[in-house]
């Protein structure tokens, strides 16, 4: 799954979206960067490099699955009230959230790198909440069978995703992810046991609906309706969100070539930041920024970009540590991190950790796209949501010997 991902991923961000744009401005990059042919070629060799690279490594490379499947037996019926009432409280706060974004008007807060163990506490973990629910309810109807009392549990956890989950207080690609993955357990094994089928999925969702979606979580109402005869353009949003800042993954690779020249190697330094996220800026006063904001504030000087928060691709991240060594190490641990990821899917049996490679299969657009700091971040916030407090919560039973339902 995570490798059709990548796939995708490659295509889209490092063929498709890049000839749209160079078609539309032939001139200047979506970063706001002169096209210069020697440093198009660069960026074309590097791409070839790591993503040949990364093709050998996961076909060569022997896998193994994560973890044993009988560690990771969680109990269903001792996880329903539980999570039930935890989702009951996060959509509580997810809708107090809400109110308050609507009487202030202000716009979805970008990522913020101070605020960060707030955000991921309460958005990150709490607010994927409903989710983990979600999942527990969608197994429960499969092994115990679809009547109308289950259905009835699983639409009202559902509606308290959408309070956590919705455009209001969260970005497209926090929801992505989330309604991606009821819609795939929703329909058992449809997409999942054929990569085809799989394909198709995410190539539909990323070059149609992911698109669309910009109406919700991008443009003002106001300018929903772009004609005179008050109907959605929605070709020419389709057609114009390829050559827009999102995908701007190709032009930072350029940026991140001309960034090193002018301001050497961090040797390490961005990926520090990432490996230790949690960490407060307010005890690490020289914690490094995301890698996307290094690049943005460089292209605020150098170049005519305007906002800080871009993206940062796995070469970026490579090249901006470890230059072309690290397109070597990187296409490698991911090469062999996915591979391994795919092969304990295949063989192991925990709904839980099945739902949460699937949850991964989506989010890792936003991994490969970046930056990895916030991205990172994120996802290690889903990942406690998840599977370690189910994993705490069955002790705490077992310890007590609590029972429910």
């Amino acid at each position: 799954m995570l490798h059709t991902t990548c796939l995708i991923f490659f295509l889209l961000f490092y063929s498709i979206s890049p000839q749209i744009q160079l078609i539309n401005n032939p001139s200047f990059l979506v970063n706001t960067m002169e096209v210069l042919p020697n440093e198009v070629l660069l960026a074309n060799l590097q791409i070839f490099i790591f993503i040949s690279i990364y093709g050998l490594s996961y076909y060569l490379l022997k896998g193994s699955p994560l973890v044993q499947t009988s560690k990771l037996n969680f109990e269903i019926k001792k996880m329903i009230l539980p999570f039930i009432i935890v989702s009951v409280l996060a959509a509580f706060i997810a809708f107090k959230d809400i109110v308050e974004h609507l009487g202030s008007g202000m716009m979805i807060d970008s990522f913020d790198s101070d605020s960060l163990v707030a955000s991921t506490l309460k958005g990150k973990i709490l607010y994927v909440i409903p989710l983990v629910t979600s999942v527990i309810l969608l197994e429960v109807r499969r092994v115990k069978g679809k009547n109308w009392k289950n259905l009835t549990l699983l639409i009202f956890v559902v509606l308290l995703l959408i309070l956590c989950k919705n455009p209001i207080i969260d970005r497209r690609n926090s929801l992505g992810p989330v309604y991606l993955t009821i819609l795939v357990l929703s329909t058992g094994n449809l997409f999942t046991k054929n990569n085809v089928r799989f394909f198709i999925l995410n190539f539909i969702v990323l070059l149609i609906l992911f698109p669309l979606s910009s109406l919700l979580t991008h443009v003002s109402f106001n300018n929903w309706f772009l004609n005179s005869g008050g109907s959605i353009n929605a070709v020419e949003i389709i057609t114009n969100h390829f050559s827009e800042l999102h995908y701007d993954a190709y032009s930072n690779i350029v940026a991140v070539n001309k960034f090193i020249r002018i301001n050497g190697h961090q040797y390490g330094n961005q990926m520090l930041g990432v490996i230790l996220f949690f960490v407060p800026r307010g005890i690490w006063s020289s914690k490094p920024i995301s890698t996307g904001n290094l690049l943005g504030e460089f292209l605020i000087n150098d170049s005519s970009m305007w906002i800080d928060n871009i993206s940062a691709t796995f070469i970026v991240e490579s090249l901006i540590d470890f230059g072309w060594f690290g397109l070597i190490i990187f296409p490698v641990t991911l090469a062999y991190s996915v591979k391994m990821i795919d092969l304990t899917y295949i063989k192991i049996k925990s709904f839980l950790l099945r739902s949460f490679i699937t949850y991964t299969s989506f989010f890792m657009y936003f991994i490969l796209r970046g930056a990895l700091l916030p991205a990172w971040a994120y996802y290690s916030g889903s990942f406690i949501a998840f599977l370690l407090i189910p994993y705490l919560i069955l002790k705490i039973q077992k310890l007590f010997s609590f029972k429910y339902l």
